[in-house]
């Protein structure tokens, strides 16, 4: 470039214009890209709501949380009905499994009683068995 009229100057602009364009058009990419991203992420958010799907809204919010991260509220108020769906959705589904549990337990006790009754030595130790799994995180066990 020494040898050159203008000492490369031209040469070295040129470069310099072509990367500071290649670099614009990459940014612009990444851009469109985490947009398209975001919308695909806030499709999949609303259909999980609609559908009650805890499993995929929980995906989708995990998601989105890390989407909007650079938002000034960090996605609050995008995100903030997901996120009390969920846990109304989380607590229902605790709420269901806690009322399984003390019907399987019913179940158990009142067979644990017919077989005592009966004197079913099988029986009786088939429900102690299961009686005892069922009282494991008791506090009296």
């Amino acid at each position: 470039c020494e040898d050159d009229l203008d000492g490369g100057d031209a040469a070295l602009q040129s470069a310099r214009a072509l990367l500071a364009a290649l670099e614009a058009r990459e940014e612009a990419r990444q851009r469109e890209e985490h947009l398209v991203q975001r919308r695909r992420t806030f499709d999949g958010l609303q259909r999980a709501e609609k559908a009650k799907d805890a499993k995929a809204l929980r995906s989708f919010l995990i998601t989105a949380e890390e989407l909007c991260e650079d938002d000034l509220d960090g996605g609050d108020a995008a995100l903030q009905s997901a996120r009390a769906l969920l846990a109304a959705l989380e607590a229902r589904e605790e709420a269901r499994q806690r009322e399984e549990h003390l019907v399987q337990r019913r179940r158990t006790f009142d067979g644990l009683q017919r077989a005592e009754k009966a004197k079913d030595a099988k029986a009786l130790r088939s429900f102690l068995i299961t009686a005892e799994e069922l009282c494991e995180d008791d506090l009296d066990g």
